[in-house]
Formats: C-alpha cells, structure tokens, sequence
C-alpha cells in the first residue's frame, strides 16, 4: 500500500499539535480545490509536515489535480478493508494526501466503529503533520460545515461573480448565527488584480459587517492566471510547474501568511481533538434531527 512517506515520518522529541485548517467556498467553481492543493504543497516545499485531506466526497478530485492514482481510499477505510493510514499517498515534496471516495456516505451517517476507525486514523498522524489541510466540499452541507465547526482555522475563497458572494455570505452568516463561529480568512481569487481583490474583500465585509461580531480577514488575492490553468491541465501544482507566475507568488505569500500565525498550544488543534469534535457535532446533530 501506498504509505512509504508516512512510516518516514518520525515525531521530534517536542512536537507541536498539528494546525488544521478547512477550506470553503460558498459555492462551486471558484478554484478551492486548486488553491488547497497549491497552498498544501507550499507549505511542504518550505518544509512543513503537511497533510491534505480530500473532504469533497461528491466531487473528490485532489488526487487528480495532484497526478495521483491511489489505489484506495476512504471507502476502503469504512468498509474495514484498511487503515487510514494505509490509504496515505505521497504527493509533491513531500506532501501526504489522504484520498477521498466520490459518493461516500457522510460523516453523520457512520456508525460507531466506522467513527473510531477515522479517529484512530487521524490519530495517528498527530505529532506526525504540522498542517492538516482540508479540501471541503463546496456549500452549506452538513458535513461542510461540521468540518468548518472543527477546523481551527476556515479559508473561504470568493472569486467576483455576485453568486460567490452571496453563498460565501450565507456560509459566513450560517456558522455565526447557529454554530458561533465568528472568524474567518477570506482569499479572492480568479479576479483581475490585487487591487480588484482587496475591492471584493471589502464588498464581503460590507455584506456582513451589520450581522454579529463576525471577523473577516483577507488573507491574500490570485490573480486570473493563465499559467495557474495550464498546471491545472498538467496534473501539477502551479507553484511547482510555474514557480515564477503571478499566481505562484500569490499563493507564496498566503503561505507565508499562514506560517506567520500562531501555532496552536494542546489540546487544540490535535487531529484527534478535530475528529472527535466532529463526531460529536454530527451526534448532536442527528439526536436534534431525531427529536425534532
């Protein structure tokens, strides 16, 4: 099986807890897969243990994005035919990818031992990654949003396109009003300059500046690119292939960003704290669903 990167991969005598975080989009087609692939290599590059878990079950395609061909996933890993860290891919540089199985059964809907099996899964990456990237699945599905209710840190990538921001705005405002979650970081992308970015940031915030303490911060904006759609058709990440482009700098500087926040202290951001915080959202959710 395909896990040679991750029997590599031995803890330091005083390892941090992994920082997880989600990225979203209020709506499809807004490039999230292709900036979670990117900004997931660039953190490897620069040498960080990093994960990328390919969340988006209905539309599963990280692997693709990255030339991969695994030979399981998370299906294989439900139906108790292996572990998850069996499924573990080695992508670019290092890159692990935790594949994901178009059609899969949502994480409210598994079963006890289904649940501990992802559990003791994730677990076992803990201490292993510094960064646990999620490629969520686009809306404001349940299972979107108990992964952003985990996450410590939820990206919502918006493009200029009035759909992307009103759905981002119903995402935003959905995780304040019901869940309490106020903060978030906000990438513009596909748009005509940095400056039309930071517009369209300020457009988000102006939508959502009069409902609840909500916190928006703009964490960078990708250009339209087309060396970044090129990469896309080669099966490679653009900050590989293309390393010089507009949009590979970009993305560099998001990361950079991202490496300049705070590391999480124990027990937050523990992969094993993430995933049970997600069981116990989808229990709660599923008894509400019961009684109602």
């Amino acid at each position: 099986m395909q896990n040679q990167q991750f029997s590599r991969c031995i803890p330091s005598s005083q390892p941090m807890p992994a920082r997880v975080l989600a990225i979203a989009s209020g709506k499809g087609g807004v490039g999230k897969s292709c900036i979670a692939t990117n900004l997931s290599v660039s953190l490897a590059k620069n040498g960080h243990r990093t994960a990328l878990l390919d969340a988006d079950t209905g539309l599963s395609n990280a692997d693709i994005m990255l030339g991969l061909t695994p030979d399981y996933n998370l299906s294989h890993v439900l139906a108790g035919k292996c572990s998850l860290t069996d499924i573990v891919v080695n992508g670019q540089d290092g890159l692990l990818v935790i594949p994901a199985a178009s059609g899969m059964q949502e994480m409210a809907n598994l079963d006890i031992q289904q649940q501990a099996s992802i559990i003791r899964g994730l677990s076992a990456l803990d201490n292993q990654v510094d960064y646990l990237i999620i490629d969520m699945p686009a809306g404001i599905s349940m299972s979107t949003v108990n992964f952003a209710r985990a996450a410590q840190e939820i990206v919502v990538v918006v493009c200029d396109e009035p759909a992307s921001l009103a759905d981002a705005r119903a995402f935003i405002r959905l995780l304040a009003s019901k869940y309490n979650v106020f903060r978030f970081q906000i990438i513009s992308n596909m748009v005509s300059s940095v400056e039309n970015g930071i517009s369209l940031f300020k457009c988000l915030c102006e939508m959502t500046e009069h409902q609840f303490d909500i916190t928006l911060c703009h964490l960078g904006s990708i250009p339209y690119d087309t060396h970044l759609k090129r990469a896309v058709q080669q099966q490679q990440t653009v900050v590989t292939r293309y390393p010089n482009a507009v949009s590979s700098r970009q993305l560099l500087g998001i990361c950079n960003a991202i490496e300049s926040w705070n590391h999480p202290s124990q027990p937050r951001g523990c992969l094993e704290f993430f995933v049970e915080r997600l069981i116990q959202f989808n229990c709660i959710d599923a008894e509400s669903a019961a009684t109602a």
